[in-house]
C-alpha cells in the first residue's frame, strides 16, 4: 500500500538523536516516571515469563527497562527506519549511544531495588539479552508487523495509536489491526495524549505539523470494549500536563484481552 503524503513526510523529518536530546535528556520527567511507575505496577500483575511486543518504540528503551525484568523475550518495533538503526545501534552496545542509565536507575528504584551502577549495567544486560528482535511495523495495517505474526502475552504501544490515525473512527480499527497480536487472555498496555489534534517536529529550523486523533476517556473505554477487551479489568490512569504541551493529558490504560 503506497504511504500518505504525511507518512513520507514523517519519515523525511523525524531525527531520532533530535528527538532523544529534546526529550529524553539527563533526568527523566515527570511523564516518564508516570509511564515507567504504571508499567512497573502493571507487571506486578502479571505473571513471569511474558512474550512481550512493543509496537512503535520509535528510538526510545525506557519501557524495555521495565519490561526485560519479567519478560521470555521482548521484540521492539517501529514505523521509522532510522529509529530501528538507533535501537540496533544501543543493543549492539555501539559507541556513542544515548545513555539509558538514568532511566533504568529509575526504574530499578520503582521496582523497590537498589540502584547502583552495577545494578544498572545488570539490567542494561538484561534488556540486550530479553530483546530478540527489532522490526517494522505499521499500525494502520491489518497485520502491523506482517503476514504470520506471532501472538503475544503483552503488547504495548507508547505515544503511537493514537499518533498514526487522526479520526476515532481510525483509532478504533487500529485498535482492532494490533489487537490481533494479543493472545487470549493477554494484555494490552497504551500511553495516550488527550486533548491535541496535532504532533509538531521542528527539523532544520522548519516546523512540521502532522495530524493525530483526539480521544475522550469514554472513546477510549469504547475502543477497548469493541476491540475485545473485558471491561472488568480496565485501568486508566492521567495525568495533566502543564498547558503551554499540544495536549492536555497524559494518559496509561491496560486491560486483559478475554
Amino acid at each position: 500500500m503506497p504511504i500518505s503524503e504525511y507518512e513520507q513526510e514523517y519519515l523525511t523529518v523525524f531525527d531520532p538523536k533530535t528527538y532523544l536530546d529534546e526529550y529524553y535528556g539527563p533526568e527523566p520527567d515527570e511523564e516518564t516516571r508516570f509511564t515507567t511507575q504504571f508499567m512497573v505496577n502493571a507487571l506486578q500483575t502479571m505473571p513471569q515469563n511474558l512474550s512481550v511486543l512493543e509496537l512503535g518504540t520509535g528510538p526510545c528503551l525506557y519501557s524495555a527497562a521495565v519490561l526485560a525484568k519479567q519478560a521470555l523475550e521482548i521484540h521492539l518495533s517501529d514505523y521509522v527506519p532510522a529509529s530501528i538503526a538507533e535501537l540496533r545501534r544501543w543493543l549492539e552496545d555501539h559507541a556513542e549511544v544515548h545513555n539509558w542509565n538514568p532511566y533504568i536507575k529509575l526504574v530499578l528504584e520503582q521496582e523497590g531495588q537498589t540502584a547502583t551502577p552495577k545494578t544498572i549495567e545488570q539490567r542494561a544486560s538484561l534488556i540486550r539479552q530479553k530483546v530478540t528482535q527489532v522490526t517494522h511495523c505499521d499500525v494502520l495495517a491489518t497485520e502491523p508487523i506482517g503476514a504470520n505474526a506471532p501472538q503475544y502475552d503483552l503488547v504495548t504501544a507508547h505515544h503511537c495509536t493514537d499518533v498514526a490515525a487522526s479520526t476515532v473512527d481510525e483509532w478504533v480499527q487500529v485498535m482492532q489491526n494490533i489487537s490481533n497480536l494479543v493472545k487470549p487472555k493477554g494484555w494490552l498496555l497504551l500511553s495516550i495524549t488527550m486533548g491535541a489534534t496535532t504532533n509538531t517536529f521542528v527539523h532544520n529550523g522548519e516546523t512540521h505539523i502532522f495530524p493525530c486523533v483526539s480521544l475522550t476517556e469514554q472513546n477510549i473505554r469504547q475502543g477497548y470494549e469493541l476491540a475485545g477487551y473485558d471491561l472488568n479489568t480496565f485501568c486508566l490512569k492521567k495525568l495533566t500536563v502543564p498547558d503551554e504541551r499540544e495536549y492536555s493529558a497524559d494518559v496509561k490504560v491496560l486491560a486483559r484481552n478475554l
